[in-house]
């Protein structure tokens, strides 16, 4: 725990208890009043998603395979009606049983789930060899968060099958998700080493380069102070297998795509991770803080994607486009990138929506290119149209964060406050929906609810420089600058920005 934060008392407990009331030496102004509460609101009023991910089907040849459908009892009903003419796809009964899951009916999942397994055992016993049906019997385990099982499932599937593309990319990929690193590398340098230029071999890569990435960047944003140096592209982002691969034969379009993308991914995350720890950046009139070296390789990223929209080997176009719309977006170009995202959702409909395949993430980037632009109108449509596209993408607690948010904007104060308790129901430890519950009462001139809210905020998340800005913006208006100048500077040390330095203190210095 940081020094400052430990000293910083008027945030431990309830916060008025540790209020040391000074006096002003000029009263506040309803001037000041009226510029402390624009500042608090365009301060919380930006959130840079910027999320661009990949799915491993993108990259398959042949068909596009599909997965677990949005969670609705039609949805159920329609499988329920398959099976009465194949009644001994295990499949199916997985895809219930996730659904029942889903819609919190644990009684009805388990009913489902010994079904598949019934079916799928009858197969192994008639098929002991089959490494679909271990495949799929890992993929029950793997919906019941029966990590070790699936794993061991997937390992055998590989004995029957050492060619099985799905045992290949899934035993990688959790060992990613629990977090280990080290043994998902070494499965892969095993198998490249099998097949050093079998493409499937190489789509596990991706996901390991990329979570990778982010677990790095993470850690970073832990430190004080990171040296540019040290966020150069060329010092964070290696991808050496995939970068052999491809070198290997420049002719094979597949497999710059696949080095490409996972590229692209990474650099697009770095960007925003510079940008918005920038001391220059403006959280008033948003752009993307990228340099001239920044500018060429993403101009040039924009030349192979582009190109990419007419070869006949990238059969599904969605993922190019989502890939430019977020260049654009990186290039400051927000309208070039509307077109983008929006043929990015055009090109995965509702009904083709999976689970872990659907169109989350450019519906957020849009949201983004809206704000940039200062567009409410659809910035707000666009947050409400996919609220309503629920349960084709399940529902997230950052939607409603920012339905809250432009509830605000619109003086709604009620409906902002209802969005943000429908984000705590979804997600009770996202200090962002504390803080937006804490900027409703402030603007509705609540500041013992806000301080109340705030505290909440600090529980779940000390390091958030917002929450100490919001609370010197309360205090200073509750009538307590001691407090308020403590919680600035707390704010300055955690992300020492020009508007915080200049706008927020040295603009009220003169006030005690």
């Amino acid at each position: 725990m940081y020094k400052y934060i430990l000293c910083l008392l008027l945030l431990t407990k309830m916060s008025h208890t540790f209020a040391q009331q000074g006096n002003f030496r000029r009263p506040l102004t309803s001037a000041d009043f009226a510029f402390l509460k624009k500042e608090a609101a365009e301060c919380f009023g930006f959130n840079a998603h910027m999320q661009l991910s990949y799915n491993s089907r993108d990259f398959a040849p042949g068909k596009k395979k599909t997965g677990d459908k949005p969670a609705t009892l039609e949805n159920i009903d329609l499988l329920k009606k398959k099976i009465e003419k194949t009644p001994n796809d295990a499949g199916l009964y997985t895809q219930i049983m996730g659904m029942y899951s889903r819609l919190n009916m644990p009684d009805e999942a388990i009913e489902y789930r010994a079904k598949s397994f019934a079916v799928i055992s009858n197969v192994l016993k008639q098929h002991p060899d089959s490494a679909f049906a271990i495949v799929t019997l890992g993929g029950i385990y793997m919906s019941a968060l029966q990590v070790d099982s699936a794993m061991a499932k997937y390992k055998l599937a590989l004995t029957k099958d050492p060619g099985n593309r799905e045992a290949m990319l899934l035993l990688p990929f959790m060992h990613i998700m629990n977090g280990k690193f080290d043994s998902a590398y070494a499965f892969i340098i095993k198998q490249i080493e099998k097949n050093p230029d079998n493409y499937t071999v190489y789509e596990a890569l991706p996901a390991y380069y990329i979570y990778k990435f982010y677990n790095r960047l993470g850690k970073l944003n832990e430190m004080k102070t990171v040296e540019p140096e040290k966020l150069e592209p060329e010092a964070m982002i290696n991808l050496k297998l995939l970068s052999d691969y491809y070198e290997r034969d420049k002719n094979d379009f597949k497999r710059e795509y696949l080095y490409r993308v996972t590229y692209q991914v990474c650099y697009s995350t770095l960007i925003t991770y510079k940008t918005i720890n920038d001391t220059t950046f403006d959280y008033k009139n948003v752009k993307f803080i990228i340099s001239p070296k920044d500018e060429a390789n993403l101009k040039t990223a924009e030349v192979f994607f582009t190109k990419s929209l007419h070869n006949k080997d990238i059969q599904n176009k969605f993922l190019p486009n989502k890939i430019l719309g977020n260049i654009n977006l990186l290039l400051n170009k927000p309208t070039e990138a509307i077109s983008y995202l929006k043929k990015a959702i055009k090109l995965k409909p509702v009904k083709e929506c999976t689970v872990g395949d659907n169109t989350s993430e450019d519906y957020d980037n849009l949201i983004t290119a809206y704000f940039i632009l200062k567009d409410t109108v659809h910035y707000e449509k666009t947050i409400l149209e996919k609220i309503k596209v629920k349960p084709a993408i399940e529902p997230a607690a950052t939607d409603y964060i920012m339905a809250g948010k432009i509830s605000i904007d619109r003086k709604k104060f009620t409906d902002a406050e209802k969005y943000f308790t429908q984000a705590i129901e979804l997600d009770t430890k996202n200090a962002d929906i504390y803080l937006g519950l804490a900027l409703t009462y402030y603007l509705n001139t609540n500041y013992k609810d806000a301080l109340s809210s705030i505290d909440e905020a600090y529980k779940i998340n000390p390091k958030k420089w917002e929450l100490y800005i919001l609370y010197g913006i309360v205090s200073l208006c509750n009538n307590d600058p001691v407090n308020a100048f403590e919680a600035f500077k707390s704010g300055k040390r955690l992300h020492n920005s020009k508007w915080i330095r200049v706008e927020l203190m040295e603009k009220y210095y003169d006030i005690f």
